[in-house]
């Protein structure tokens, strides 16, 4: 599942974003819990929400962080607001109020300051999710000590595999994982391996990726829903990104205004995630043929081997 994601962080009338997309969207969305607070005029969600098949509700710790990512928009420096239990719960609540209807993942509340054990998340997530038993659930794991460099601890994910697998969803943060890609598709092998010899049967949810070339190399390794901002921020195609408006004067009109170039580039995205996840079906209903990956495919036989080679060092 590609799920195309709204943020304040990621464009700037987020409202309007939303308003201008729900004409061409029909299948899953994510959006923040804190965006629901927080927004005036033309950034803020108007709900309810009724164009997709299902919304994840996000957790709100992106948006309450200061950082900044190597393909985030800068728009001045980043000053964000408050963000707390109490307003997650009044996100929740603004959300069960207006979009009862709409089938809903619910993703556990984090703040970029927030540390707890994997013990303490696990337990927070259950009460949350006993408060809110409308929800479908997603325990988003996140590193024990926050900061740069710091990565998820899997060994002891690894020793809380059955109790992780209570949760329908099971979410990590992409740049959590590990420093590098390959470090990354090696752990999230090693934890679907784990889930599988327990007889869990969850999808894993990769937060922060959605690209052609990274999220087919990630489904490879296990990982099953994928959502990011990368659609709203550059154009996509099969085997690259582009910045916006190189793209919009090659591909639309050289008089193009900037406004109606990112609305134009934000559709053609939209099919060609379409594209991206039909291929990884495909991929995953023909014995893993790499042929049916797109234009890409060789490269991403290789990466293959390779991580299969990373694993048997491992075993």
């Amino acid at each position: 599942m590609l799920v195309p994601s709204f943020s304040s962080k990621g464009v700037q009338q987020l409202g309007n974003a939303i308003k201008l997309m729900e004409e061409f969207i029909t299948g899953p969305v994510l959006i923040s819990s804190y965006d629901l607070i927080y927004g005036k005029g033309s950034e803020k969600i108007k709900l309810p929400i009724t164009f997709p098949e299902l919304v994840f509700l996000d957790s709100g710790g992106y948006e309450a962080s200061k950082d900044h990512e190597e393909l985030e928009p800068y728009y001045g420096k980043i000053k964000p607001k408050p963000w707390n239990k109490n307003l997650h719960k009044k996100a929740i609540d603004q959300w069960k109020s207006a979009c009862s209807a709409m089938p809903t993942v619910l993703t556990t509340f984090d703040h970029p300051k927030k540390e707890l054990t994997v013990d303490q998340q696990i337990k927070e997530a259950k009460l949350l999710f006993e408060k809110n038993p409308e929800f479908i659930t997603e325990i988003l794991l996140k590193p024990e000590q926050r900061g740069d460099g710091q990565f998820v601890e899997k060994n002891k994910i690894l020793a809380k595999i059955n109790e992780i697998g209570e949760f329908d969803v099971i979410g990590f943060a992409e740049k959590e994982l590990g420093r590098s890609i390959l470090d990354r598709m090696v752990n999230l092998a090693i934890i679907r391996r784990a889930l599988t010899n327990a007889g869990i049967e969850k999808p894993i949810h990769l937060f922060g990726n959605l690209d052609s070339i990274t999220t087919p190399l990630y489904f490879m390794s296990g990982a099953d829903i994928f959502d990011g901002l990368t659609w709203l921020r550059y154009a996509f195609t099969e085997e690259s990104l582009h910045y916006q408006l190189s793209y919009g004067a090659t591909q639309f009109d050289l008089s193009e205004d900037e406004d109606k170039i990112a609305t134009k580039t934000w559709v053609k995205n939209l099919s060609q995630i379409i594209l991206i996840q039909s291929n990884m079906k495909k991929f995953a209903a023909n014995n893993q043929d790499h042929l049916l990956l797109g234009k890409q495919h060789e490269f991403f036989k290789q990466a293959s081997n390779l991580l299969a080679s990373k694993l048997a060092e491992v075993e």
